[in-house]
C-alpha cells in the first residue's frame, strides 16, 4: 500500500561548544515543508531534531521528551499519538487559532501544557521551548522579552486590591491599550485577586478559611498570607500573574473550568463557579 509517513532526522548545532543532549525533539506536521519550517525555529537548541509528517506514527516514542505538534485545520484524532508518548514528555501544540474549545479539549491530557498560535509571534515557540528545556517554567518574566518592565505588588487587604486595580488601569491607559483590552485587564486582575485572597486560603485541616464568612464581611478581613501580583504591558497586550501560598488551584481545575467555559457559559456568567470567571472573561 501507499506509505503516508516519513521520518527524517537532522542535526542542528549553533557551535562546537554546544553539549548535545541524548533526548530528542520530535516535530510533527502534515507536510514536510511545514515540519522543516518549525525545526528551523528551533536552531537555538543545538540538538538533533526528528521530523515526522504524514499519517503514520513512529515505531517508538521512547527517545522523545519534547513533541512539537503542528495541528492541521481539520484535526485528526491525536489519541494514538499521545498514547505512544512517554509519561514525562512535554507536548506543545501549534493551533490554527487560540480557540478556547481547542485548548479545553487538549488540556484533558496532562502532557499538553502549552498552546501557540501557528501564525502568531515567531518568538513564542522559542520562549516556550526554552522554558521547557531549562525546567524553569514559572514567572511572568519567562513569557516576555528581556528588559520588559514588570510591575510587582504584594497585598493582603481589600483596600490594597482596589489600589492595585487603579494602577493597572493607569498603566494600560498610559501604554495606549484599547478600551476593551483595558476593561478586560482590570476585570481579570480583579477576579484573579479575589480568588487568591478569599477562595484559595485553607486552614491546616483543609477547610476554606472564608467558607462561612459572608462576602460583604470578607472584604473587611486580611488574607492569611500575602498575595503576589505581577503585571506588564508588551506590544499592546496585557500580561498578569497572581500567586498565592496555598496551591489549591491545580491543573485539573483549570482544565475543568476551561471546559465549562465552552459547555456551560451561562453558569459561569452568573458566577456559580467563581474561579472560572477570569478564565471566561479572558
Amino acid at each position: 500500500g501507499e506509505v503516508f509517513y516519513s521520518l527524517e532526522s537532522r542535526h542542528l548545532s549553533s557551535g562546537a561548544t554546544i553539549v548535545q543532549s541524548k533526548a530528542k525533539v520530535l516535530v510533527t506536521s502534515a507536510t514536510k515543508s511545514a515540519a522543516v519550517a518549525i525545526a528551523n525555529r528551533l536552531d537555538f537548541l543545538g540538538r538533533e531534531i526528528d521530523l515526522a509528517y504524514g499519517k503514520t506514527l513512529p515505531k517508538s516514542f521512547d527517545p522523545y521528551r519534547l513533541l512539537i505538534c503542528d495541528l492541521p485545520p481539520k484535526a485528526p484524532s491525536l489519541e494514538p499519538l499521545l498514547h505512544a508518548m512517554r509519561p514525562d514528555a512535554h507536548v506543545v501544540m501549534l493551533l490554527p487559532a487560540l480557540d478556547v474549545r481547542w485548548i479545553a479539549y487538549f488540556m484533558q491530557d496532562k502532557r499538553i501544557s502549552h498552546f501557540i498560535a501557528r501564525d502568531g509571534d515567531p518568538e513564542d515557540l522559542h520562549h516556550v521551548v526554552d522554558r521547557l528545556e531549562s525546567g524553569c517554567i514559572f514567572g511572568l518574566e519567562r513569557f516576555l522579552p528581556p528588559m520588559t518592565s514588570i510591575q510587582y505588588r504584594r497585598l493582603n487587604t481589600f483596600k490594597s486590591r482596589c489600589e492595585v486595580l487603579e494602577e493597572v488601569d493607569e498603566l494600560t491607559r498610559k501604554k495606549g491599550l484599547r478600551s476593551r483590552v483595558r476593561r478586560s485587564a482590570v476585570q481579570v486582575t480583579e477576579e484573579l485577586l479575589m480568588n487568591a485572597m478569599y477562595q484559595a486560603p485553607e486552614d491546616i485541616t483543609g477547610k476554606k478559611v472564608f467558607a462561612d464568612v459572608e462576602p460583604r464581611q470578607r472584604i473587611t478581613k486580611k488574607t492569611p498570607r500575602q498575595i503576589s501580583l505581577r503585571y506588564a504591558v508588551h506590544d499592546k497586550d496585557f500580561f498578569v500573574s497572581v500567586r498565592d501560598r496555598f496551591g489549591t488551584f491545580r491543573r485539573d481545575d483549570l482544565a475543568r473550568y476551561l471546559l465549562r467555559c465552552v459547555t456551560e457559559s451561562t453558569q459561569i456568567e452568573r458566577k456559580s463557579a467563581i474561579a472560572a470567571t477570569p478564565l471566561f472573561l479572558m
